[in-house]
């Protein structure tokens, strides 16, 4: 983590619907969420989710999954992206298991 936060991209699993998108995190940001079982992610409109981390996180689905992430990003014209160029984000972190998207 560096000045505070560290960053994600944007995620899909090739399926233009809210349900198949998400916050894919590099090695050492994930490292930063470990020991987690669940996180509540606050999103730029406002909204806080809980999503699960499920075991493969640290291995190989370093993905955050949600609807509601889709949902998100189809609304706010960040979805569907230029192949190969997902947007990028801020990840801050509020208090214990809670972080900002920005």
């Amino acid at each position: 983590m560096m000045e505070g936060f560290f960053t994600a991209k944007a995620w899909h699993n090739g399926k233009n619907v809210p349900g198949g998108y998400g916050l894919r995190f590099s090695k050492g940001s994930r490292e930063f969420l470990n020991g987690f079982k669940t996180v509540e992610l606050e999103l730029p409109t406002g909204s806080v989710i809980d999503i699960g981390i499920s075991p493969s996180f640290k291995r190989d689905c370093p993905e955050l999954r949600s609807a509601e992430i889709g949902r998100w990003l189809l609304l706010a014209n960040l979805a569907p992206w230029p192949k190969g160029d997902p947007p990028e984000f801020r990840v801050h972190r509020v208090s214990g298991h809670r972080f900002r998207v920005s």
